[in-house]
This record gives structure tokens, C-alpha cells and sequence, in this order.
């Protein structure tokens, strides 16, 4: 007498996957996702390194993850996920000393960048924690830090801006050889006279708004081509005290 046997089997676990990488770099939105069919359920899901225990691991930095599926017949497999991350968005860039008038607020500091916010310290701006009004007022040889955000992504890294009230410097004329600017009136490059070493320039229009402010490193000149017609007044900072001259943009 013979018998016959038909020993069957589950069909083998089958796993898709999808996942959402983190959209601003340095964060913790990455999701990872596995859809299983096959072996006998219900299924049971082990990430590492994250502990998680569903389906969909969330919160997730940029890394490496593995998950391993287990069906109730203990039969398994296992699935590798790398999240990636977007480049991370850097600081504005702007001069890191700059003057202001007494009763300006943050508005009154230029920095290069998009909707740039700012901090009252490098800590707050790298975690974003209690960005300041723009109405806050300007304190003397206190240093803001600015951020910028693109593609609603802000920015780790921050520019420092040393803010000094030009209006409580100290300005001794007394001790300057008189400097000159020329032309005046100027079409596009103002030029300096005199041998002093020139930090930086400030030009404000007459109604005291600051139009313009430039690092010289050594030079000699400032291109004012883009300013519109009218008359200014320059501020020319040297190593001896600051020298305050009108000149004319024709």
C-alpha cells in the first residue's frame, strides 16, 4: 500500500517599501515604510537603530535603518533603508560690524539672504528659539546673529553682526589730516585723498537713512554708481577716528 503526501508551504514573504527623506538638513522627518504579503500574519516589525515596533518608522534623521519583518511562523526578513538629507541651507553673508543711529532697529542691519530672521545669540539661532521682532531696537556693541530660510528651511549656521551706534563713537577730527573726496560731484567712482588706511565707508542719504556700507580693505575708492541722484553724507572710517563728508551723485 502506498500513501501520498503534499506537504505545502506559505508563500514567501514579499516586501515593498517607500520612505520620505528629511526635507531640511539637520532635522528628524524622515519616514520609512514596508508593505508585506506572504507567510502566514499577523506580522511583527523590528527597526534598528530606532526600537520602533509598527510598520512605519517616523522621526527619523538622515542614516541607515534596517527593519526585520517576522510572520507568525517565525519565518523572516529583513529590509535596509537609507534616508538622505538636503543640503544644508548656509548662513547670509553680510559685514559683521556694523554702525547704526540711535533709536534704529534691526531693520537698520543689512545682510544678504531670504527671510532672514534674527537671534539674540548663536545658540538661539541654531535651534531657532526666540527669534527677535524686527522692531527691536539696536543696543551698542551688542552682536545679533541673522538666519535665512529657503524653501521653508532655515539656516544652522548664522551671520554675527556687531551693531555699534555711530551717533556714540568717537570722532577726533582733531587728530585727522582733513581727507577729501573726489570727484564732487561723482558719476560712478568716488575716490579718497590722503594716506590713511580706510576700514570701511558709510554713506547715508541726508535724511539720515543708511544707503550704503562697504569693508575698503585698503582701497582707495567706492563705486556709488547705483546710487540715484542727490546729495550724501560719507562716513570714512580710519584707524585715527572717522571723517563725516557730503559729497553729490550726479
Amino acid at each position: 500500500m502506498t500513501r501520498t503526501f503534499t506537504i505545502t508551504q506559505p508563500t514567501a514573504l514579499v516586501v515593498t517599501t517607500s520612505q520620505t527623506n528629511v526635507a531640511c538638513n539637520g532635522s528628524a522627518t524622515g519616514t520609512a515604510t514596508v508593505n508585506v504579503s506572504g507567510g502566514i500574519g499577523p506580522y511583527t516589525y523590528s527597526w534598528s537603530p530606532s526600537g520602533g515596533t509598527a510598520a512605519t518608522a517616523t522621526g527619523l534623521a538622515a542614516g541607515t535603518y534596517i527593519v526585520t519583518i517576522i510572520d507568525a511562523n517565525n519565518c523572516q526578513t529583513t529590509k535596509s533603508f537609507t534616508i538622505t538629507q538636503a543640503t544644508a541651507i548656509s548662513a547670509p553673508s553680510g559685514a559683521t560690524d556694523q554702525t547704526f543711529n540711535s533709536g534704529d532697529n534691526l531693520s537698520a542691519l543689512v545682510v544678504n539672504g531670504q527671510n532672514i530672521k534674527w537671534y539674540a545669540s548663536a545658540s538661539d539661532a541654531t535651534n531657532h528659539n526666540n527669534v527677535l521682532p524686527m522692531s527691536t531696537l539696536l543696543v551698542t556693541n551688542t552682536t545679533y546673529y541673522a538666519t535665512q530660510t529657503i524653501g521653508g528651511c532655515e539656516s544652522k549656521t548664522s551671520l554675527a553682526v556687531k551693531a555699534t551706534d555711530i551717533t556714540l563713537g568717537v570722532i577726533n577730527e582733531g587728530k585727522l589730516a582733513k581727507m577729501l573726496v573726489y570727484p564732487n560731484p561723482v558719476n560712478d567712482i568716488l575716490r579718497f585723498s590722503g594716506n590713511e588706511k580706510i576700514s570701511k565707508v558709510i554713506i547715508f542719504s541726508l535724511e539720515g537713512k543708511k544707503v550704503m556700507e562697504k569693508v575698503m580693505n585698503d582701497d582707495k575708492m567706492v563705486d556709488v554708481h547705483n546710487l540715484i541722484q542727490g546729495n550724501y553724507i560719507i562716513n570714512v572710517f580710519t584707524e585715527k577716528g572717522i571723517q563725516t563728508i557730503k559729497f553729490i551723485k550726479k
